[in-house]
């Protein structure tokens, strides 16, 4: 009975394994793009020691 388990197991880890890159890249594409236009919008318009 607990090899069908740890063959279980082990299926869903490789899937994890194979999954958990793309689906970390795909949740941090949106907020990296938030930041580098908010950050770009806001930037254009402050000055810092009189320099734009």
């Amino acid at each position: 009975m607990l090899n069908g388990v740890r063959g279980i197991y082990l299926r869903e880890t490789l899937i994890l394994r194979g999954k958990l890159v793309k689906t970390f890249l795909a949740s941090a594409v949106s907020p990296g793009l938030f930041l580098i236009a908010f950050g770009y919008g806001v930037g254009r318009g402050v000055q810092v020691n009189g320099q734009v």
